[in-house]
């Protein structure tokens, strides 16, 4: 008998009990040896093998085995496929497995093929861009959207539109590079994501009164107003309970043996997809999940969980021909082929009910504007705002326009698109006096934030004195400014000072300076302890 030829294998995902018995080529690294060489596990991609010599003098191959190294390049020839759990490999002869080391670009290739990343994402969660990998090599990563993904950090900004982004991996080790593209499509903000719209643990601060009596042959409501469940034979309790300090139980009694327990929302939620709960019972009882499209008239889409006596999760998802519409849950009890010996309970506990819901973003845009993306639900107004500010100008709210013209966006706006936003501002206005001896020369100016005064058309005089400019700068204003115009005394001119004595008052004295015919402006009015201030006069004694 001829015996075949070794089939050629890349992938062992690909192996099936069908290979059973059949010699296969492979190459892979060796990831562990035991320390009797019996075993051998070896990577292949991203999944594992073992390789297990089996022959009745296999002393030679495990020696063999444990001449090898983890990291090392091992080439499995004629090798044959067993089957335990899985498939497994097992040697006959010493030749059939051969170790070599890796070359640079093979260690470089083995980094690049375990890299994963996503074929699509719809949240911003952010993706895992490592630098380093095994071999010590260097990963370098590369966007070409990096506003949407960033190669850096890995941060995903979901776009306003669906995008394709790639990015590009290249893996280094030692002087061997290698290259990974990732095509990824970032979906849109606002696009639909499964989300738990509702969820109870029928606790005392959700609402639910507990009882101890569970016989209740009319339905019994207990819950938050606008979210009360309703239960048959049944109610929430603090016996034996899931978790929390209460679970909903249902109760089968064999002396009312065709009395179901059961529990329902009496509220509707719109287009569920799925429910989670926990549950638990005795006596084989098991738990039949079923939703109404019609306030509970009918109910549809039954599915039978069976049960364990120890608190465990289940989901029910919900057939997608029942699945649109305003629809009700309602939880019931199935017996056992044969019926409980006594009375038994069902327990059902931590229930999140799912639906898809848009989740529209508001996006901050505009000069200097660094805000964080808000999140809102179909349907409902945004929580809270940003308030930035700007030096200079006072913010006005968000509008759609970086103009203004567009729709305002405000806590009070029903969000049902995605928006991007730009801030609204008043710039702040200036009041800048040019003085002259500290009285208004022209015009007072309103100088907008960060604009310039102008200065008078003509420029003040004095007797006696020559204009020779203003005190400060009155360009790119930033606040109300007063600018006094600077004379010089001519050289020819007559000046006198003038004494202003307190008379005991404080100050007490002040001077000013003039010349010949000039004038001057009086000074501060002095104050006095028991005294008014009247003026000034060229005596110490006016009314002598």
């Amino acid at each position: 008998n001829s015996i075949s030829s070794p089939i050629n294998i890349s992938d062992i995902a690909s192996l099936t009990s069908e290979y059973q018995a059949k010699r296969i080529n492979l190459v892979g690294v060796v990831k562990s040896i035991d320390s009797s060489g019996q075993n051998m596990v070896i990577t292949v991609g991203l999944n594992d093998i073992t390789v297990r010599s089996i022959s009745n003098d296999s002393t030679y191959i495990n020696n063999h085995i444990k001449t090898g190294e983890v990291g090392q390049k091992v080439t499995l020839s004629g090798i044959h496929v067993d089957w335990y759990n899985g498939a497994q490999l097992n040697p006959t002869l010493e030749s059939q497995i051969t170790f070599t080391e890796l070359t640079e670009l093979e260690k470089a290739n083995i980094v690049k093929d375990m890299l994963e990343q996503p074929l699509e994402i719809n949240n911003q969660d952010g993706l895992d861009v490592p630098t380093e990998g095994s071999y010590n090599a260097t990963i370098a990563w590369s966007s070409d959207y990096q506003d949407i993904i960033n190669s850096t950090t890995g941060v995903v900004k979901l776009p306003m539109v669906d995008t394709v982004v790639t990015l590009t991996a290249t893996v280094t080790v030692g002087e061997a590079d290698v290259v990974r593209y990732f095509e990824i499509t970032v979906k849109a903000v606002g696009s639909e994501v499964e989300t738990v719209v509702y969820e109870t643990g029928f606790e005392s601060s959700e609402g639910f009164t507990a009882d101890d009596k569970y016989n209740n042959t009319t339905v019994s409501y207990t819950g938050p107003t606008g979210k009360q469940w309703g239960t048959y034979y049944g109610t929430p309790s603090t016996n034996a309970i899931l978790s929390g300090s209460q679970s909903m139980q249902l109760r089968w009694y064999k002396s009312a043996v065709s009395n179901l327990g059961y529990t329902f929302t009496n509220f509707n939620m719109k287009d569920v997809t799925k429910i989670e709960f926990y549950a638990a019972a005795q006596s084989g009882i098991n738990v039949k999940v079923e939703i109404s499209n019609d306030e509970g008239a009918t109910w549809k889409g039954p599915e039978v969980f069976t049960l364990s006596t120890t608190k465990t999760q289940y989901t029910y998802n919900v057939p997608v021909e029942n699945s649109v519409g305003n629809l009700r849950v309602k939880f019931s009890i199935v017996l056992p082929t044969t019926n409980p010996s006594g009375t038994s309970s069902l327990r059902i506990d931590d229930i999140k009910i799912y639906s898809m819901v848009a989740n529209y973003v508001i996006r901050f845009a505009g000069e200097g504007i660094n805000e964080e993306d808000i999140f809102v639900t179909s349907g409902n107004t945004p929580e809270s705002l940003p308030t930035p500010t700007k030096v200079g100008y006072t913010f006005l709210g968000w509008n759609t326009k970086a103009d203004g013209t567009g729709t305002n966006i405000t806590t009070s706006t029903i969000i049902d698109s995605n928006n991007i936003v730009y801030p609204k501002w008043e710039v702040s206005e200036y009041n800048v006096r040019f003085l002259v001896d500290g009285v208004v020369y022209g015009n007072i100016q309103t100088i907008e934030h960060g604009k310039d005064a102008t200065a008078p058309a003509t420029n003040p005089t004095k007797d006696g004195h020559t204009f020779k400019g203003w005190d400060k700068e009155f360009i790119n204003v930033t606040t109300d400014l007063e600018v006094n115009a600077i004379f010089e005394v001519d050289e020819n001119a007559i000046v006198y000072t003038i004494t202003f004595d307190g008379n005991g008052g404080t100050p007490s004295s002040q001077t000013k300076t003039t010349i010949q015919g000039g004038s001057i402006v009086a000074p501060p009015s002095p104050e006095k302890d028991g005294y008014e201030f009247v003026g000034w006069f060229d005596t110490q004694d006016p009314t002598g």
